[in-house]
Parts: C-alpha cells; sequence; structure tokens
C-alpha cells in the first residue's frame, strides 16, 4: 500500500482530497497532512512517504522548493502538483524534480484523482528493461557497423548501410523546431526538459533504446529481438511515442511530430531506416495525434502539380462575392493536401494563398484590421501546430475577407468568436470546456484557443470565469440568494473556489460587494 501525504495551505483543499476517494479501497494510505512547507518536511522525514501531493504555491518556501529539499533528505519519491493554473509557470522547474502530473483545484473529481495517483503507483512498480543510456554498456550491445552509420548520421554524412546482428531495429525521430521557434528558451533546454520527460515513459520499454539529439530532432533507435513478433514491435513503438509526446506537449505546447520507420535485420540498411521516419515524420503534421507510422507515398505524378491552384479563378470568387464556391475550393485544395502528405509543398501552398488575400485586401476600404490579420497570417503557419489548425485558419481568414467586402466595414472579431461568446453567454452555468465550445462552431479545439488569444487577448478559461463573475455581480447587487446558490447558479462546483476567485478578480469579498452595491428589493427580506 502506497504511502500518501498532502501539502496545502487551504484546509477546504485538504479535507477535499481527503474525502473524495476511499484511499485504501484503492491501494493507497494517507498518512498524513501539512498546511505548510515546515510542517511537511518534519512529517515527511518521518513517514518517508511514497508519494507527495503538493500546492505549488504556499506562504513561504513554496511547493517545488519543498520537493527539492526533500529529495535531499528522505528516500525517492513520487510528486504530484497542485494548481489553480492550467499553464502554471513553474512548469520548466517542475520537470527537472521529476513531476510526473499536476491536478487543477476547479478539476478535482475523483476520476482525475485515481488517474494520477495510479500514474504515480505505475511509476514507481514499473521496472525497466533496459534504461535509456548513452554510454559504452549500451553501445557495446551494438555492432560497430551500426555506430559507424549512427555517428555519420549525427555529423550528416550517412553514406553507410549499416546491419545489426541478431537486432531488428525502428527508428523513431521527433521533430521539436517549432516548440524552439515558439519557447524564449534556450534550445539546448528544451533537449533536456524533453529527453527528462521522455525518461519516464522510456524507462518502460519492452527493448533497448538509445537516442541522439541533431539539429531540432531527437532520434530514437529501438533494439528488439531477432524472434519479436512485426505487430508487437510496431505496437509498442507507437505507444511508447504516444505516451512521450503526451506527456511533453502538457508542459511544452501541442508543436511535436513524430515519425516511425518499418522494421530492418540485419541484411537491410540503417540509413533507409532514418530515411522512412523523417517521411513518416513529415506526413505526421497531418495526423491526430502528430504521429505517424511509415508507409509508402502515393505513387502518381509529381505531387506539387496537385496542389496548384488558378489564382486568376480565386480572385474572381472574391470579387464577385461567392463565398460558398470559394470555400468548397479551399477545402478540396485541403483535402488533397492531407492526402499527399508533404509538409514543405503544403507550407509553399499556404504561402501562395496568404499572398494572394494580401493582395487582394489592399483594394478594400476600411481593412487596417483586416490587414493587420493577413500579416499574422504567416506566423500562424509556423505557430499553429497542426494541418487541420491551419486550414481552419485559413478558410476563416477567407471567410472575413468577404465578409468584410459585403459589409464594407472593419471586423475586429470573426465569426467565430461571436458565435463562441453567443454559446458561453447562454451556457455558463454548465460545466463547458473548450472542446464542446469547439464542436458547436465546428473548428478544432486548437484553433479556438489561437482566435481567443489572438482576438480578445486572453484565453478561454479567462474569459469563462470573466463572464461568470460578472453574472455573479448582478446576483450580488439585485438578489437576497445566498452565496452558494449564486455559485451554483453561476457555474461553479464550490462555494468556497467561487469566493476565492470572486475576491482574487475584484479585490473585495462577495460579502463587501453586495454591502456596497445591494439595491434595495422590496418583497424580499432584509440581510
Amino acid at each position: 500500500m502506497r504511502k500518501v501525504v498532502i501539502v496545502d495551505d487551504e484546509l477546504l483543499v485538504r479535507i477535499g482530497l481527503k474525502s473524495t476517494i476511499n484511499w485504501k479501497e484503492h491501494g493507497f494510505n494517507l498518512v498524513g497532512e501539512a498546511k505548510n512547507s515546515q510542517e511537511a518536511l518534519e512529517i515527511c522525514r518521518k513517514l518517508e512517504p511514497d508519494i507527495i501531493l503538493t500546492d505549488i504555491e504556499m506562504p513561504g518556501v513554496n511547493g517545488l522548493e519543498l520537493i527539492a529539499a526533500l529529495k535531499e533528505e528522505i528516500p525517492p519519491f513520487i510528486p504530484i502538483i497542485l494548481t489553480h493554473h492550467e499553464d502554471f509557470h513553474f512548469a520548466k522547474q517542475a520537470i527537472s524534480l521529476g513531476v510526473i502530473d499536476y491536478i487543477l483545484k476547479t478539476n478535482l473529481t475523483p476520476a482525475r484523482l485515481l488517474e494520477v495517483l495510479e500514474k504515480a503507483r505505475s511509476q514507481q512498480t514499473s521496472k525497466a528493461v533496459r534504461q535509456v543510456k548513452r554510454d559504452d554498456e549500451v553501445k557495446s550491445s551494438i555492432s560497430p557497423s551500426i555506430q559507424k552509420a549512427f555517428t555519420d548520421f549525427c555529423q550528416r554524412e550517412i553514406d553507410c548501410e549499416g546491419k545489426l546482428s541478431p537486432y531488428k531495429l525502428v527508428v523513431s525521430t521527433v521533430q521539436l523546431q517549432k516548440i524552439i521557434n515558439q519557447k524564449q528558451i534556450p534550445q539546448d533546454r528544451i533537449f533536456e526538459m524533453f529527453i527528462q520527460l521522455s525518461e519516464q515513459n522510456v524507462s518502460q520499454s519492452p527493448a533497448p533504446v538509445f537516442y541522439e539529439k541533431k539539429g531540432s530532432r531527437i532520434l530514437y533507435i529501438f533494439l528488439f529481438d531477432s524472434m519479436a513478433e512485426l505487430e508487437s514491435m510496431y505496437s509498442s513503438v507507437e505507444n511508447l511515442m504516444r505516451k512521450i509526446l503526451s506527456t511533453a506537449v502538457k508542459f511544452m505546447g501541442d508543436f511535436i511530430t513524430s515519425g516511425v520507420s518499418k522494421q530492418r535485420s540485419e541484411e537491410m540498411g540503417f540509413r533507409e531506416l532514418l530515411r522512412e521516419a523523417l517521411e513518416a515524420e513529415d506526413r505526421a503534421f497531418f495526423s491526430s495525434p502528430p504521429i505517424h507510422l511509415y508507409s509508402p507515398r502515393h505513387d502518381s505524378v509529381y505531387i506539387d502539380d496537385k496542389i496548384r491552384f488558378d489564382p486568376e479563378d480565386l480572385l474572381i470568387k472574391l470579387e464577385t462575392g461567392r463565398k460558398e464556391a470559394l470555400i468548397k475550393d479551399l477545402d478540396l485544395m485541403f483535402e488533397k493536401a492531407k492526402w499527399i502528405g508533404q509538409y514543405s509543398l503544403v507550407k509553399k501552398m499556404f504561402t501562395q494563398l496568404i499572398d494572394l488575400f494580401a493582395d487582394y485586401t489592399t483594394t478594400i476600404n476600411n481593412s487596417e484590421n483586416l490587414s493587420n490579420r493577413i500579416r499574422n497570417a504567416y506566423k500562424a503557419i509556423d505557430e499553429l501546430g497542426d494541418f487541420p489548425s491551419i486550414a481552419w485558419y485559413l478558410t476563416d481568414l477567407c471567410s472575413t475577407i468577404m465578409d468584410t467586402q459585403n459589409s464594407h466595414r472593419e471586423l475586429e472579431i470573426s465569426h467565430i468568436i461571436q458565435q463562441s461568446q453567443k454559446y458561453i453567454d447562454s451556457h455558463f452555468r454548465d460545466n463547458i470546456s473548450l472542446s464542446n465550445i469547439a464542436a458547436q462552431v465546428e473548428i478544432s479545439k486548437n484553433y479556438l484557443s489561437f482566435l481567443f488569444k489572438e482576438e480578445l487577448g486572453i484565453n478561454f478559461t479567462h474569459y469563462l470565469t470573466q463572464v461568470r463573475i460578472e453574472k455573479a455581480k448582478d446576483l450580488l447587487s439585485k438578489t437576497n440568494k445566498k452565496i452558494y446558490e449564486i455559485a451554483d447558479e453561476v457555474g461553479f462546483d464550490s462555494p468556497y473556489y467561487f469566493s476565492k476567485v470572486f475576491r482574487e478578480r475584484t479585490g473585495i469579498t462577495c460579502k463587501d460587494f453586495r454591502r456596497n452595491n445591494f439595491e434595495t428589493i422590496e418583497d424580499n427580506p432584509t440581510l
């Protein structure tokens, strides 16, 4: 039974955690709790827990400083973070301290708590068949020819056919270029963060693995026994890479792609494996999740010809306001691009489309905001992490251009954001999410998130909370309803959390706000 300690300066959070599940029934023993880091140090020194759930922001010593201190004093444990903020700014430090996951206090459900606890238990009990290593012990199990081929790859001089016996090889590449472009973090630090995240999953690999970094990529080489079944090999590599990407995305963003080669035995070449993995990686941009298993490209006439478009025809449709026909043409182009699956050519097509839109908008009056958005579109191609989001972006951009032209007015907020705002205004009481709204307006979640930040300057969660607080202020000033009734009516599960958020957003308590703003209602009893 795993020993667990809870550390949080909020009494209600500690009570909530203790009462959310039957700990012992699920194999966990809740041995202690602490309201600050000093108490936690004393308890953990004495009890040596297996798992520690700690608030990340506490007075004095914060949660990450507590974890760092305990790592020097007690046997290995699994740290889990509690936070109010999904995009908490301690992520880099948390990774370096071995934090495996975090729990949003606003999403503290039995299912989520058990999910994270089971993940921690699995992390502790999993026995690595072989750990990721880069030392001579692992490399001694690899034949000299494959070592030479691998070294040549790192020097961009692969010209040999490496052979390995008695192993079968599978190669996977991970492309981090978009993360490198986006984050204000040194490239070496990004690699370090990703490798730290991947090691937690790679330690569970059923086959020996070693890796190397070069340029903006990380290369993984899996060494399977020659008797391993083909389906089992692909399944294990694909599942492992999915876990690696899923873990990394939580901390680094949705801009990572991965390709997986076929398997090769001793008579086949390492260079061919690498080529397959890189080709699969290129096509992963079009996949969801962004990982692709290699398969031969379509045998066809040179594919560049298949995604060409007629600029004169598109301009005629723009000028004549044939919005439906133009968007239908774009959808057909995007379908062809997805079928082809070659990122470099698709990016070329996207850029040409934006060039055409940019030229055309110079003919539209009062289009300054539209021109700014088109300038941002070039950057959006690199910033949006997947093909569907970019396709939606360009389709919506085209629609906005035509709406602007038809109405002869400045369009500051896209139709999609207007629809989203209307949906939130009607459903803020419900447990709605970005995914719910994306489904309603029929676009991808990533693209909707991008639009919120681009056009409103805040993310979805901030906007939803803002709407709920404004509704709460109205109820506090115009009704005699109890605080817990108002919390429930505006969509908060917990009146305590509602009160905390209200004070953070307004600077005063619910009670003080009501006292200062209450409008007397004759038919209601006096407070």
